[in-house]
Order: C-alpha cells, then sequence, then structure tokens
C-alpha cells in the first residue's frame, strides 16, 4: 500500500491478529504508525473489510479476553469474575450497567462479541 512501509505493514498484521481482524477499515488508526495521513494516502486501496473473529464472552478463557487490545486485563479479570458470580451475559451493555466495562470499550468491542451460550 502507498505510504506503508515493510515495518508498518508487519505491525498492521500483528495488530490484525490480535484483534481477530478487522470489520472497519478505520481501525488501521489503531496501529501504532498509521496516521491520518498515511490512512488517507492508502485508503483507496482498501478493500472492505469481511471476516472477525468473534470471541464467545460466555466460554472465553482470561488469557483468551486478555489478548483483545480493546481490553485491558482488570476488565478481562472483572468479566471472568461476573461470570462467574452472575452467570451467562446475555449482553454486552450488561457488563456496562454492571460497571464491569465502560461503554467505550462496550463500543469498541460490540461487533467482536457472541453472547450466544457457552457451547
Amino acid at each position: 500500500l502507498p505510504g506503508i512501509g515493510r515495518f508498518t505493514a508487519q505491525k498492521i498484521v500483528e495488530y490484525r491478529s490480535r484483534l481477530g481482524g478487522f470489520c472497519r477499515n478505520e481501525q488501521l488508526l489503531e496501529v501504532a504508525g498509521v496516521d491520518s495521513s498515511r490512512f488517507a494516502v492508502a485508503r483507496p486501496f482498501l478493500l472492505e473489510p469481511s471476516g472477525w473473529t468473534r470471541i464467545k464472552i460466555n466460554s472465553v478463557t482470561y488469557e483468551g479476553l486478555r489478548a483483545h487490545p480493546y481490553l485491558t486485563s482488570y476488565e478481562a479479570r472483572n468479566i471472568i469474575y461476573y461470570r462467574m458470580k452472575k452467570g451467562r451475559i446475555s449482553r454486552l451493555t450488561q457488563l456496562v450497567s454492571e460497571r464491569v466495562i465502560s461503554s467505550t470499550t462496550c463500543s469498541k468491542l460490540s461487533e467482536y462479541v457472541d453472547c450466544s451460550s457457552a457451547d
């Protein structure tokens, strides 16, 4: 891509892997080394993202949650603790109202979380 060198491309691939895939092209701006000017140059060459991994919030381990870049270790631990004490999480906003995660984290995570049963 124009404006994206080898080092930045590697950072993009690593971040995409931690996310489980991009769901919006604008997420490239979250990668260290990609600023708005680089993004503007590369944007015409980007395809719409397709296929990202969803976190099964009712069965994922602490390590699985912690690996996601949108969650801190504190939030990951609290999600596991909440699930142990209160049971199944039926919607992500439930964690916001219980002050387990912030509304900002909820918004960012919404496309990455599957609240279906633990199977």
